[in-house]
């Protein structure tokens, strides 16, 4: 798909694109017993492990072993690829692609999840009432404000190929310069490159 997007498929269809912060605890990341089984889980996908490793270790100094293996993986699978799409797609000249973060933290199974793959599916449609999505939150009150403000956004990019009107919200395009990407947490921000360090250690690598 990025070397297509690259040749110009679909350049003239605008895009939003993004990722949570801790995608791959869905997938039983999260559970590291030291660096060792870190550095171990990563030489699977990249043989400079210990490089990408120690880029983590320094960018999240007080980030434990479990931290890190989510941070890293959730990277490798998914905000690195997210982030080649939206660069592919710059290269072409592409329509306009917006990019989004969602930190919002699951209170469920004592914070395990984080901002666990899939957690912003019932905010974007704004169904936190919906059967099932209670356990997947955890207890607590409906962070209802958050799914008004993110499903507004997205109504208004599927309306017109811009997420900003309806909420009001401060998003410009994603570009090589600014790198904007909006983060959907509490609160929401806009965000300049986030994790760079993290961003550039993949580069030639993912």
């Amino acid at each position: 798909p990025v070397d297509l997007a690259a040749a110009g498929a679909g350049s003239d269809v605008a895009v939003l694109i993004g990722t949570n912060a801790d995608e791959t605890t869905l997938f039983g990341m999260g559970q590291a017993r030291d660096l060792d089984h870190v550095a171990a889980v990563l030489r699977r996908r990249e043989p400079d492990a210990d490089v990408v490793l120690a880029a983590y270790r320094e960018a999240r100094p007080d980030a434990d072993p479990s931290e890190l293996l989510v941070a890293a993986t959730s990277d490798w699978t998914f905000r690195i690829p997210a982030i080649r799409l939206a660069e592919a797609r710059l290269a072409a000249g592409a329509a306009p692609t917006w990019m989004y973060g969602f930190s919002w933290r699951s209170r469920a199974f004592d914070g395990a999840l984080g901002a666990t793959h899939a957690l912003e599916i019932p905010f974007v449609f704004d169904t936190l009432d919906a059967p099932g999505v209670g356990m997947f939150l955890g207890e607590g009150p409906a962070p209802a404000a958050l799914a008004a403000t993110m499903h507004g956004a997205w109504a208004a990019f599927v309306r017109g190929d811009d997420p900003t009107p309806a909420p009001g919200l401060d998003w410009p395009a994603y570009t090589s310069e600014g790198r904007a990407v909006h983060d959907f947490g509490e609160p929401c921000r806009l965000l300049a490159d986030p994790a760079r360090a993290e961003r550039l250690v993949w580069q030639g690598r993912r």
